[in-house]
């Protein structure tokens, strides 16, 4: 799923009542964009009321810091990129809050579970995101990241029988 320098996660959006946003995921990546230079892209993908791509990035510079505060390194650019996602579903929830005529629901509490790359294939094979994952691989710079999203190409769709 990653190499040294990039990095991506997957999480599956928990918590919330269904007819919040539905099915829904969240991409975060990491990679080096230039020497001392770190990016993380957000991605959220929501299913109601209509499909939905949401997105965000920011660019971290390594400069240099005292050793007791860490390093900035990709795990650090990772983390701060959940950190992002987490406000933009707040921001979200409230604007969600407000389509529904229910304040109560800019208060409800979610969890960004890990889950792996796995979700977002069924989702292509049930024909669900695809547009919004086709986005997300022209938007991202996260290499592994558009290589994992470019097979999908090549999966079939499932169809029902009756």
């Amino acid at each position: 799923m990653a190499s040294e320098q990039s990095k991506f996660s997957v999480y599956s959006i928990r918590g919330l009542p269904a007819g919040v946003w539905g099915e829904s995921y969240a991409i975060v990546t990491a990679f080096e964009s230039a020497t001392n230079e770190f990016t993380t892209e957000f991605f959220v993908i929501t299913k109601r009321p209509s499909e939905a791509l949401n997105s965000g990035n920011i660019k971290i510079i390594a400069s240099p810091i005292p050793p007791e505060l860490g390093k900035i390194d990709i795990e650090f650019t990772l983390q701060e990129g959940l950190q992002q996602t987490e406000l933009l579903l707040m921001e979200m929830l409230e604007a969600r809050a407000s389509e529904l005529s229910r304040p109560d629901v800019a208060y409800l509490q979610f969890e960004l579970k890990p889950t792996n790359t796995g979700h977002l294939l069924g989702c292509w094979m049930r024909g669900q995101f695809s547009s919004q994952l086709t986005e997300i691989q022209a938007k991202t710079q996260c290499t592994p990241l558009a290589r994992y999203l470019g097979f999908f190409s090549q999966v079939g769709i499932i169809t029902r029988n009756g």
